[in-house]
């Protein structure tokens, strides 16, 4: 992260948190592993792209069933699930997103875990809040 915030870091960081938050439990919803989803990032679309794996071990019905049936439930199931770490107070007092709530494995993200942090979705003053 750059020494003095620039709203475009903030931007990407709110962005990639969110396709992690979102990759994790799309893969609960569909019942994979969360390293057969990737990511690929617009931040300046203020969005986002989750694809399957090339090297995933899965069959993408599941995937499609989710978004088929289940969209609204994901969706809520992002906003409003748990927004503590397991590893809190240690987490929030460093970087916001460590292995337990929000990083992925190196093959799904493109920014190799880097602009996480779950305090701007989740906090008191938070997106998703």
């Amino acid at each position: 992260m750059p020494a003095t915030p620039t709203v475009g870091a903030d931007v990407l960081t709110l962005v990639h948190s969110y396709a992690h938050r979102m990759i994790r439990q799309t893969a609960v919803f569909a019942g994979i592993d969360r390293d057969a989803l990737n990511e690929y990032l617009v931040p300046s679309h203020l969005g986002f792209f989750l694809y399957a794996s090339p090297r995933g071990d899965f069959v993408l019905g599941g995937l499609q069933s989710v978004f088929e049936t289940n969209l609204n439930l994901l969706l809520d199931t992002v906003t409003t699930a748990e927004s503590r770490c397991p590893l809190d107070p240690g987490c929030a007092r460093g970087t916001g997103a460590c292995s337990a709530c929000l990083h992925l494995g190196e093959t799904s993200c493109r920014a190799y875990n880097t602009f996480l942090d779950r305090r701007g979705l989740l906090s008191a003053g938070g997106f998703l809040r």
